[in-house]
């Protein structure tokens, strides 16, 4: 594709360490990036004023969003604060929210764009067509029939159809419904 595009976060880090040293005097204040999010020296972070710490992440978003392959940029906060249909791109990042896990800055690249430290190969790490579509084959003789699903489906639906169709309790935590159209 034509717009596909590697954003290498090892390149990025010390562009955007540089800046915030230019610009407020911190040193190394970005140290990571996995899932394509920016995570922070909590050494650093904790003794900036909460001032400076936005004006830090003002600053990175900016930075970062001037690349061409990202689509958005958001703090958690930020990202949890917005509301999203359940099957919007986005909803994928949000339901990735976890508190003390999650970066400082989450990225959305665009489609066809990769966030990583390889200069070559590919990931599944983005909630794109290309990195979601995952075929799946189920086989229970004289019980399924033959389908497509044609609908975004989730992975975490496996385990409800896996324990009907061999009638086992469902897992405990389960509240995903079965795959469309699997069972007679």
């Amino acid at each position: 594709y034509a717009s596909a595009q590697r954003i290498n976060y090892a390149d990025l880090i010390p562009v955007l360490n540089k800046k915030l040293h230019e610009q407020f005097g911190i040193p190394d204040l970005i140290n990571d990036c996995m899932s394509a999010q920016l995570f922070v020296k909590d050494s650093v972070w904790n003794k900036l004023t909460a001032d400076q710490q936005r004006e830090t992440m003002e600053i990175t978003k900016k930075v970062v969003s001037a690349h061409p392959g990202v689509k958005t940029i958001w703090t958690p906060e930020e990202l949890k604060a917005r509301a999203f249909h359940p099957h919007q791109i986005e909803s994928f990042y949000q339901n990735q929210l976890y508190p003390g896990r999650t970066g400082k800055l989450i990225v959305q690249p665009l489609p066809y764009c990769v966030i990583d430290s390889h200069n070559l190969g590919t990931g599944h790490r983005t909630p794109y067509e290309a990195d979601t579509h995952v075929p799946l084959i189920l086989y229970q003789k004289n019980t399924l029939k033959p389908c497509t699903i044609t609908q975004n489906v989730w992975t975490l639906q496996l385990a409800p159809t896996l324990a009907q169709l061999l009638e086992i309790p469902r897992p405990s935590a389960c509240v995903m419904e079965i795959l469309p159209g699997i069972t007679k």
